[in-house]
């Protein structure tokens, strides 16, 4: 077999094409199939060595298509310098003879020189007197054990291929894509499959550099050395990116920088020769690598040992590793920004509970400050009502009445603002004991009884009777009772009805307050609960009332593990329903620390 200098021309053969069907004819269709599906190149040759076929495995090593080497000559498509592995000769080699191994370099289609191992063994099949050869082709371009091990025989019957080579690579590709979905320890993981990849391609050194936020500096990250080569990493940080304007451009420009020897840099990659012979680097091969789908650096291979130029297959191994590298690196970024957004969201939070807290701490301050002259004038307009101190005119106990009345109100208002802050600051008590939910509903009514008649309004009460004893506050439940009925009777209009109902269900009791009042819109019943929240919050606004009342109510309810929800027509009227359990089994709600219990949030 005699290969030429070059390949920069393939001539035409003297071989009819026309006879390609006559040699195909003598091939079984199960051959056929086998060395389509063959992951090692299989090329078929008659006795001159003029090709009939390639598989697509050959295809992809040489970049070759049957349709362009067809009916030419082996020797001319495939110049190169051979020796068989039994004779050492650079520039030709004997008769190849069946069942031969040897080995020698190609050119292919792009004129990239690629070591191959070759097997000749005959093609014919059953009594055909034609002679057709197959050539079973494996790139060697790579380093990998036991080489010798690939290229067995294969036959009719069987097919023995160790693909070393390919499977090495799949395990590198499977074991960093798995190691990358979720690592423990990022940067440990890198550099475990930057090890990995270096030792697929046969490379001294594999490293990672990234580019700060500006863009104008880059640092070694990550790098995996071969046992006996020098570290380089610390000597590799911070380095501005316009000292190196060749390598930088490149990077850039998304290509490949492919050095297969450092010492025959061209004179505009001086800056970069001049760092990479420092470190004794003979040959690179570096890829860019993006993260968050901008270039964020790079990924490299070197060797400090030998000079050669890399593969087509290193360059898709370096290529799928920079690609899952910096995947993992951009989705760890972008969870370390998440973690630190969630970070500064509790700590905000937690300030806004603290300012909060001490809000509502500021207001029951205050309210308690109020209280002290607002009892002053409450128990001097009794002793003036009471006449303890002389005798009123019509006229002045009229007046009194109404600064009695006043005082009662705002005293009213100051309790609601201490439960209010009390429940928000955590520092409410509950005293559960066994209480008869009938009794607290007739109290309700009579307390209320002489302004439903004042306004004209029906107060009407339905309650089952022996209706079941529950556990709970004797003080708020009754509040909670005065207060629903309040505001019922608040946004009633005149000859309106208010009505209460009680009846046992399910272990509990359902209570249920209705009335024909103004009713509340449905967009507005969501926020009916809040914290003072009213309707209408103008200040020209008809009724009255601070609008923590429904607020408080739910408090309570929710501290007797019951239910408050709310049904309303508006224009028609309102339903406030509260189921409670006969026994809560709250204790755990039951505050240990008690503010004052206010007269009342009425």
């Amino acid at each position: 077999m005699h290969c030429k200098e070059n390949n920069s021309t393939v001539t035409e053969s003297s071989f009819d094409a026309g006879k390609c069907e006559q040699y195909q004819s003598i091939i079984s269709p199960d051959k056929l199939t086998l060395y389509k599906e063959l992951p090692l190149g299989v090329l078929l040759t008659d006795m001159q060595r003029y090709i009939h076929y390639c598989n697509p495995a050959f295809t992809r090593i040489t970049g070759f298509a049957i349709e362009e080497i067809y009916g030419l000559s082996m020797d001319n498509v495939f110049c190169c310098n051979s020796h068989n592995d039994n004779n050492n000769s650079e520039n030709s080699i004997p008769e190849i003879e069946n069942d031969q191994i040897f080995t020698c370099k190609w050119n292919t289609k792009l004129n990239i020189e690629k070591d191959i191992r070759c097997k000749k063994v005959d093609a014919r099949t059953g009594n055909s007197k034609k002679e057709l050869f197959a050539w079973y082709v494996e790139d060697r371009s790579f380093s990998f054990e036991n080489k010798e091990n690939f290229c067995v025989d294969i036959d009719e019957n069987e097919s023995g291929l160790l693909l070393h080579r390919k499977l090495e690579i799949e395990k590198v590709i499977s074991f960093i894509s798995s190691a990358l979905v979720a690592p423990d320890n990022l940067d440990e993981v890198i550099v475990e499959s930057l090890g990995k990849t270096c030792n697929v391609c046969g490379a001294s050194r594999a490293y990672l550099f990234r580019f700060d936020d500006e863009n104008l500096t880059m640092s070694n990250t990550h790098e995996w050395n071969e046992e006996g080569v020098e570290a380089q990493k610390d000597n590799l940080q911070d380095l501005p990116q316009d000292m190196f304007p060749w390598w930088m451009d490149k990077i850039g420009r998304n290509e490949i920088i492919h050095v297969k020897e450092v010492a025959k840099m061209p004179p505009e990659a001086s800056a970069e020769k001049e760092i990479l012979e420092m470190q004794d680097i003979t040959s690179l091969l570096v890829l860019p690598v993006y993260v968050s789908g901008k270039v964020n650096g790079f990924i490299g291979l070197d060797n400090v040992k030998d000079t050669g130029k890399w593969s087509i297959e290193d360059v898709t191994v370096l290529g799928a590793v920079a690609n899952i590298i910096g995947s993992a690196i951009g989705q760890q970024e972008a969870q370390d920004k998440l973690n630190e957004r969630n970070r500064k969201l509790i700590r905000a939070y937690e300030e806004l509970k603290s300012m909060e807290i001490m809000k509502y701490e500021f207001i029951s301050n205050l309210s308690h400050e109020l209280k002290t002259p607002l009892n002053s004038i409450r128990g001097y307009s009794e002793i003036l009502i009471d006449n303890q101190i002389g005798n009123l005119n019509q006229k002045q106990k009229k007046s009194v009445d109404a600064i009695f009345n006043s005082s009662k109100k705002l005293g009213n208002l100051i309790d609601s603002l201490l439960y209010m802050a009390s429940v928000l600051a955590g520092k409410t008590c509950y005293q559960f004991d066994p209480i008869q939910m009938e009794n607290v509903i007739d109290n309700a009514v009579s307390h209320h009884e002489f302004e439903a008649t004042k306004r004209k309004i029906n107060l009407q009460k339905k309650v089952t009777e022996n209706l079941p004893i529950i556990n709970g506050d004797v003080y708020f439940l009754p509040q909670l009772m005065y207060k629903l009925i309040d505001n019922a009777l608040k946004f009633t209009p005149e000859n309106g009805n208010v009505e209460i109902l009680a009846c046992e269900i399910d272990d509990g009791i359902h209570i249920e307050v209705s009335d024909t009042g103004i009713g509340i819109p449905p967009s507005e019943l969501k926020k009916i609960f809040d914290p003072f929240y009213q309707i209408d919050g103008s200040s020209t606004r008809r009724y009255g009332g601070n609008g923590i009342g429904l607020h408080i109510a739910k408090k309570v309810v929710d501290a007797h593990n019951g239910r408050i929800w709310v049904e309303s027509t508006e224009g028609k009227g309102t339903s406030v329903h509260i189921f409670l359990p006969v026994d809560p089994k709250n204790e755990c709600l039951i505050e240990t620390s008690c503010n004052t219990i206010p007269d009342s949030f009425v």
